[in-house]
């Protein structure tokens, strides 16, 4: 009885080791190295593109915080302009105002409505720029 169970696993071992190492196995182990090998390249891969695309949308994004900012300092420059600018035609506008009139009571009211105009205008000029 034990010699026969000796005998049995000493034909398994070597069905099994003759299995091993036939062609077919060969192959299935080789195919096996080649898609380990892929998965790893396409893994760098991949991780290479992923950074690249980081690194491009990084760019963008930091285009599109400069585009922002000198829109903003844009907009402050034709803010200060167009307030220098009211400025100056209402001291042009009382200069003349003063010369034909003098100091009357219609001087004053004149120079109220210039006032209410700039007053005005500012609102409006500071309504746009929130909208825009």
């Amino acid at each position: 009885h034990v010699a026969l169970l000796r005998d049995r696993r000493r034909r398994v071992g070597e069905t099994l080791s003759a299995w091993r190492e036939t062609p077919a196995s060969r192959c299935f182990e080789g195919w096996v190295q080649a898609v380990e090998d892929a998965r790893r390249g396409e893994d760098a891969t991949l991780k290479r593109e992923m950074a690249e695309e980081i690194d491009r949308l990084g760019g963008r994004v930091v285009e599109q915080a400069k585009r922002a900012v000198g829109r903003m300092f844009h907009i402050q420059l034709a803010t200060a302009f167009d307030a220098f600018h009211e400025r100056s035609l209402l001291h042009r506008e009382r200069r003349e105002v003063d010369e034909r009139v003098g100091a009357t009571e219609t001087a004053r009211d004149k120079e109220l409505s210039l006032r209410k105009d700039m007053c005005r205008k500012t609102l409006a000029r500071m309504l746009h720029s929130q909208l825009a």
